[in-house]
């Protein structure tokens, strides 16, 4: 960006990449809204969701802000198009509105997507609406496997196959979806939830991570299969392996399970868990030691 262009405001710049819109390619145009968003922040953000939903700012503006929702999928620009597609008397903003929360394409989306079918009586609106819902439960895995993977001990072969599957192919935004699992009458459920949060969580479900591994110790028998054991804590490894810090929150169970552990196999694996904790606080030590210098 040239030294001209900074000087302008943030939301000029917008204003002028949505009329350079047709002269580009879909990707390119996309980067260049994320980074000016970006940059513009909060401020830029509430801006935009503000302007959404104020008649008065004129049914152009609005309708282009709407597809720049579709486009950026933040989180907060959810509302505002919801409200738009319940409340706006202008088609056009409705159907922009409705395309741009099927963009999440997740079942966030379908719950809005689908409460909007019940209270909207246009049948122009109704068929896109189903459109949508359609297009997203096609497309989506999660959606569409999630039915199977509440089955659980119901169905106990096709049970780990759904498990390995979004172990694959879920992201670590997908995977938050499963922390409520992680307390469910079923045990089985709970054990692919948190095998599913360790193989493509992040650090933010790591208190939860955490405090199942703690709870699952704690609730083991003196005639626990070596394997159920061995089970929870090679996820923990794998989670560990990416978020070292979950170690710090579960250190004195691994002490405990160490003591405990009738097999080598186990205690080798605490051992290595223990290990990753040591290196992790060597690290951070080490890295505050050189930031002190």
């Amino acid at each position: 960006m040239n030294g001209k262009e900074s000087e302008i405001p943030v939301m000029e710049q917008i204003r002028q990449l949505i009329d350079r819109a047709d002269q580009m390619e879909d990707i390119d145009f996309r980067l260049q809204l994320e980074e000016l968003v970006r940059k513009g922040g909060h401020e830029t953000l509430n801006l935009i969701i503000h302007t959404i939903t104020v008649s008065s700012a004129g049914a152009k503006t609005r309708l282009n802000l709407i597809r720049i929702a579709g486009y950026i999928l933040h989180a907060a620009f959810i509302p505002p198009l919801q409200k738009v597609i319940d409340f706006s008397p202008d088609l056009d903003l409705r159907i922009a509105a409705i395309v741009s929360i099927a963009k999440f394409n997740d079942r966030r989306a379908i719950d809005i997507l689908e409460q909007s079918l019940a209270k909207i009586n246009n049948p122009s609106i109704q068929e896109l609406l189903i459109s949508q819902i359609s297009r997203i439960k096609r497309n989506s895995p999660l959606i569409n496997l999630l039915p199977q993977f509440l089955r659980g001990s119901s169905d106990p072969e096709s049970f780990p196959i759904i498990v390995k599957i979004f172990r694959r192919i879920l992201t670590a935004s997908d995977v938050k979806g499963f922390i409520p699992y992680l307390k469910n009458p079923d045990p089985r459920i709970e054990d692919g939830a948190f095998e599913i949060l360790c193989s493509r969580g992040d650090g933010s479900v790591r208190f939860f991570v955490a405090e199942f591994f703690k709870r699952k110790l704690a609730a083991l028998s003196p005639g626990t299969q070596p394997a159920a054991i061995t089970s929870l804590l090679s996820a923990l490894t794998e989670y560990a392996g990416r978020v070292p810090s979950v170690i710090g929150f579960t250190a004195d169970e691994l002490r405990a399970c160490s003591r405990k552990a009738k097999s080598e196999n186990m205690r080798n694996q605490v051992e290595k868990l223990l290990k990753m904790a040591s290196a992790s606080d060597r690290g951070s030590q080490n890295s505050k030691n050189g930031s002190s210098k």
